[in-house]
């Protein structure tokens, strides 16, 4: 009897369920298999964050516990741990680490994790020894979801980023234990024992709590220039100058379409970096005239590059095949003396060739092939000879010829080939004559026949570009001659002192693009070697497309970016395959939710992509006063 009433008494207390309010809230299919799930119309993951360091600083969960940007709900399931099975994990991880037979035959990686793990084991042993601490085993899951497998994948690289990021733990695929670990992550809670003993880490209540889950700390290098915060408030704040294994250069890119701040971050960083760390500031690029009030509150110098940045006077810019090379170790004054041992004409006559075929696209590869002799013996006439190098040429003073010189001696050549029979010589370097003539000694001469010299010992240089031509091929041959002359200039340590360099370079896209394919293979050379040069790019453009979207570009164009430690990328249209962001997320590996909001991002919000793991989003909200009246409002300031 007593049985039954408190049977009747248990119907009694049960609550009744709207079976129609079951099915609204459970989802119409479940399904696991070994690499994913299918719950709803969501396909989902289960993953483990295992493998954290003994110490972990504070906010560690914070990037990923909750993120905006994650479709992947978070669990830390906490399990007490008794005396008896801590002493006994503590003993296993230890007995693994002892050498054993067969440790021979593990890498090198394997063999430090082993070691990791000891150490990690005995640390926790001293705090139970020593402080009484209590300890937890702790099993943190990450469900991901998205609409396809390949969404998953994403999702997957993306939280390794941020698990890597912050903790520098490791993420770990749940294969054969799907779904028992979905339910374990889930507010069922159900049981994982195989997830616990595979995964689970002992972790002191202190560093549970260090965990810090409500908020973001940002992206802060504690010195450096601040750039404004991310989305929930933190500092974002970069070190430029500090180089290490993950930050091997200073390289910067920006990415933005026309209207979304690219320019302010662009002078922002720059300008402060030269406040703070005094730095040679060259702005090789300045179609807007927006920089000369600043360079002349600083006390710098601005240059017409028409008629003070000859492409005729030598660059020292590394033939890629016959250069010396810059690779190894050294510091920037070894590399630079290597340079200055480098021949004038080896560096300076590829340059000039590739100049002008950008400039005049009637010569083409074959017609430049015969300019070689031509320009030598131009150079020649100003002591310049095969085996001057540019120590010499320096150290004498030499002069250099000009447009006008290179025409008349085409037109000698022209004849001379024709008098011996030379017909393809003569039609080559006859059309060569045609397409100068007007820059020689037509209506244009004023423009390309100036020998004078920008020397200046300012720190703050700015090349002016608004006068530029209109013609699209002259002025795009104008702007990479203006890059090679900062690049050279870098390479044979000419300017005021051994302060770090920094060479801004907007409009990079009127350089890099299928036109120019020896022009843009010689700026990711230049990328590659810039920092042996105690220098470091700042290169922008509006569309990722510019870098990546060709074929014949796409090689040197990865180049060009994976060699920018720091870069930014703003508001991108354009989902469909191929578009701009459908190609930044696919550079970025980004899931579709990050990859949407990029695509609204507004004025001033970036992600930010620091080495090959760390990314934060960070609004650009440092910009002060003076700022403000140093450069007015114009492009976005």
């Amino acid at each position: 009897m007593a049985r039954k009433r408190t049977e009747d008494a248990r119907r009694r207390g049960k609550v009744e369920v709207d079976p129609y309010a079951v099915a609204g809230v459970s989802p119409s299919y479940m399904m696991f298999q070994e690499a994913y799930g299918i719950c709803g119309e969501d396909y989902v993951r289960p993953l483990n964050v295992t493998k954290f360091p003994f110490k972990i600083p504070i906010g560690w969960g914070a990037s990923y516990v909750g993120s905006k940007s994650l479709h992947a709900p978070v669990a830390l399931v906490l399990d007490p741990i008794s005396g008896d099975r801590l002493n006994a994990q503590i003993n296993r991880t230890v007995n693994m680490a002892t050498p054993q037979m067969g440790d021979g035959m593990l890498t090198y990686t394997e063999r430090a994790q082993k070691r990791f793990q000891a150490e990690n084991a005995e640390q926790i042993n001293a705090m139970l020894l020593n402080e009484n601490a209590r300890l937890f085993d702790v099993t943190v899951y990450a469900v991901l979801r998205g609409d396809s497998p390949d969404e998953l994948k994403r999702e997957k690289d993306y939280f390794d980023d941020l698990v890597s990021n912050t903790t520098r733990a490791r993420a770990e695929k749940q294969l054969s234990n799907t779904q028992a670990a979905f339910f374990a992550a889930s507010p069922c809670v159900m049981p994982d024992e195989a997830a616990r003993l595979a995964y689970s880490v002992p972790m002191p209540a202190e560093t549970v709590a260090m965990a810090e889950l409500s908020q973001s700390y940002g992206f802060d290098d504690a010195e450096g220039v601040l750039l404004g915060s991310d989305n929930n408030g933190g500092a974002v704040r970069m070190d430029f100058h500090t180089h290490s294994e993950a930050r091997p250069n200073g390289n910067i890119a920006c990415i933005a379409e026309s209207g979304n701040g690219k320019s302010t971050l662009i002078k922002h960083i720059s300008v402060n970096e030269h406040v703070l760390y005094d730095t040679n500031l060259v702005v090789a690029s300045d179609p807007d005239s927006e920089y000369g009030h600043a360079c002349l509150a600083f006390g710098g110098e601005i240059t017409d590059p028409i008629k003070k940045i000859s492409p005729f006077e030598p660059r020292n810019v590394s033939n890629l095949e016959a250069g010396e090379s810059d690779e190894g170790d050294g510091e920037a004054a070894e590399f630079s003396a290597r340079a200055l041992r480098e021949r004038v004409l080896s560096n300076h006559i590829p340059f000039l060739k590739t100049f002008l075929q950008m400039a005049f696209p009637l010569i083409d590869d074959d017609t430049a092939s015969y300019l070689g002799a031509p320009i030598a013996k131009i150079y020649g006439d100003y002591g310049v000879e095969p085996d001057t190098t540019f120590a010499e040429y320096y150290a004498r003073g030499l002069g250099f010829p000009v447009m006008e010189d290179l025409y008349h001696e085409l037109r000698a050549e022209a004849d001379l080939a024709a008098a011996e029979g030379m017909g393809l010589k003569a039609e080559a370097l006859t059309r060569a004559s045609q397409a100068i003539e007007d820059a020689a000694v037509g209506y244009d001469r004023g423009n390309w026949n100036t020998r004078e010299r920008f020397e200046s010992n300012a720190k703050f240089v700015v090349v002016d570009t608004s006068g530029l031509s209109s013609d699209e091929a002259v002025r795009s041959a104008q702007l990479y001659n203006i890059l090679m002359w900062a690049w050279s200039r870098v390479r044979s340590h000419r300017f005021s002192n051994n302060s770090y360099t920094r060479i801004v370079m907007d409009e990079l896209n009127s350089i890099v693009n299928p036109q120019n394919l020896k022009a843009t293979a010689q700026i990711a050379d230049m990328m590659r070697r810039v920092r042996k040069y105690n220098a470091g790019m700042f290169i922008a453009c509006q569309v990722i497309n510019s870098l990546l979207g060709d074929e014949s570009i796409r090689t040197n164009g990865t180049i060009i970016l994976d060699n920018c430690v720091y870069k930014f990328f703003g508001s991108q249209t354009g989902k469909a395959a191929g578009q701009n962001l459908w190609q930044a997320q696919q550079y970025l590996t980004l899931t579709d939710n990050v990859r949407d909001q990029l695509g609204q991002a507004g004025r001033g919000k970036f992600i930010a992509t620091i080495g090959k793991h760390d990314k934060t989003w960070v609004n650009v909200d440092a910009v002060e006063d003076w700022e403000f009246k140093l450069f007015g409002r114009g492009g976005g300031l």
